[in-house]
C-alpha cells in the first residue's frame, strides 16, 4: 500500500505542483518515493504499525484507512497521535479518515466519538425543514432524510430489482415526505452545515449556537452527501 500511494499520490503531489518541487531539498536522501525533505521539512508516507508510530515526533500525522490498521493500533491511533506531536503543544495537528468498518468501539468511529461528533444537517429543497443524510444514534432528536426506492417484489431477478431501485430512487424529506430528485439533493448539500457538540438542532432555523471548546473536530460523510455518485 505504501509502494503503491507512493508511485501514484503521493508522487503527483510534486509532479503536478512545480513550485512545490522546487522547494525539495538536493540532498541524497531528501527525494525518494516515499520521503521528500520540502523547504527543510520531512515529509514521509510510512507503513501503520508500531515500528513507525513509536520514537518519533511529528508536526502533522495523518492516519487513512484507520479501520483495516491491526486491532491493537487502530484502537490506540488517536492517542498515539497525539504523543507523537506532544513536543509541538497546539501546533501538532492529526488527522484520521476510513469507512467505519471496525464497529463503534474500536478505530474511526471511536475516534469521532471523542471528537466534536459533527453531523451535517440541511434544508428540505420542497419544504425548507432541517434534517440529517445520518445524525447517528449520538443525536437522537435530529430526523433522519433517508435514501428510498421501490422494491421489484418477492420472486425477480437481480436485475430487475437494480433496474427498479435505480428508476425510483429518491431521498425523502421526514417532515413533508417529498421525494426529492439528484438535483435538490445537490441544492441541499449546497446550503448544508455542520452540527457539533455545544450546538443545538431546530427544525425550523437548523443549527443554532456555539460549538464546544473541543480540540478535535469530528466529521460523520455519509454517501448521499457526495455529488459524484447518483442516488
Amino acid at each position: 500500500e505504501v509502494t503503491s500511494y507512493s508511485e501514484g499520490e503521493f508522487k503527483n503531489l510534486f509532479v503536478d505542483h512545480e513550485e512545490i518541487a522546487a522547494k525539495i531539498g538536493s540532498g541524497k536522501s531528501d527525494n525518494n518515493k516515499s520521503t521528500k525533505v520540502v523547504s527543510g521539512r520531512k515529509i514521509s508516507v510510512l507503513p501503520a504499525n508500531k515500528r513507525t508510530i513509536t520514537n518519533r515526533q511529528f508536526g502533522f500525522m495523518v492516519g487513512d484507512e484507520i479501520d483495516s490498521y491491526t486491532p491493537a493500533l487502530r484502537s490506540s491511533f488517536l492517542d498515539q497521535a497525539r504523543v507523537r506531536g506532544r513536543t509541538l503543544g497546539s501546533d501538532r495537528k492529526v488527522g484520521m479518515a476510513s469507512h467505519p468498518d471496525a464497529g463503534w468501539t474500536s478505530g474511526i468511529s471511536l475516534g469521532w466519538t471523542e471528537s466534536s461528533r459533527g453531523i451535517y444537517v440541511w434544508p428540505c429543497a420542497e419544504c425548507g425543514m432541517h434534517s440529517s443524510p445520518f445524525p447517528t444514534r449520538f443525536w437522537p432528536d435530529v430526523p433522519r432524510m433517508n435514501l428510498v426506492y421501490d422494491d421489484a417484489g418477492e420472486g425477480a431477478d437481480r436485475t430487475e430489482r437494480i433496474a427498479m431501485a435505480k428508476k425510483t430512487a429518491a431521498m425523502m424529506c421526514p417532515h413533508c415526505g417529498a421525494l426529492l430528485d439528484d438535483s435538490q439533493r445537490h441544492e441541499m448539500i449546497d446550503l448544508g452545515i455542520w452540527l457539533h457538540q455545544g450546538q443545538t438542532f431546530d427544525a425550523t432555523l437548523g443549527v443554532c449556537g456555539e460549538i464546544d471548546d473541543n480540540p478535535a473536530r469530528g466529521f460523520w460523510i455519509h454517501g448521499t452527501m457526495s455529488k459524484m455518485v447518483g442516488v
